[in-house]
């Protein structure tokens, strides 16, 4: 809303509501720890709105966990980090993370069973993806495989040299995985 002093909504703020669209305002800059999660039934939550001025700079950990209708979502480009968890088990089937993200939390899009692919935009000095899986720019951590992948079988990139923690999570598909030497 125009001319909104909100400046964060506050952790579990929501956990657990029954509404199905919101509109955040561009004076929000955090959005908590599990504001709008639903880890008991579920959140209904299916569309998320950004003002175009958006100053949100954080999304919580398990911000939106659990909002199984959330399919997809835009997020601002003032956006720093995103917690961990944050989106695990939602519906998202892509995600585009804006080029200002310095800090993906782990798990952030874990056990997203409609997730194919996971965009980092190419400005971003610290992530980019390979065809969809998030790895640090130098390619030494693999950081996030999307669940949805049709795969049966993954060779983690060459360079990697360790894993993050839930970086496969949820990966009902994926029977196999190559390691490189010396990993």
């Amino acid at each position: 809303e125009s001319g909104s002093t909100l400046n964060a909504i506050g952790p579990s703020a929501f956990y657990d509501c029954h509404i199905r669209e919101i509109d955040i305002p561009a004076s929000v800059i955090d959005i908590s720890d599990k504001a709008f999660s639903g880890f008991l039934v579920g959140n209904p939550l299916e569309r998320v709105g950004f003002a175009s001025d958006s100053q949100l700079t954080l999304i919580g950990s398990e911000a939106f966990a659990k909002c199984y209708p959330l399919e997809s979502i835009a997020l601002p480009r003032s956006l720093k980090t995103i917690g961990s968890c944050a989106f695990m088990s939602s519906g998202l089937k892509n995600i585009t993370v804006p080029a200002s993200v310095t800090e993906l939390g782990n798990g952030a899009f874990a056990c997203c069973d409609a997730l194919t692919s996971i965009e980092i935009e190419d400005d971003n000095t610290v992530y980019h993806d390979i065809n969809g899986v998030v790895y640090t720019l130098d390619n030494t951590v693999v950081h996030m495989y999307p669940a949805g992948r049709e795969e049966s079988s993954y060779t983690i990139e060459s360079a990697a040299r360790s894993v993050s923690p839930w970086a496969f999570a949820g990966t009902s598909k994926l029977g196999s995985v190559t390691l490189p030497e010396g990993m």
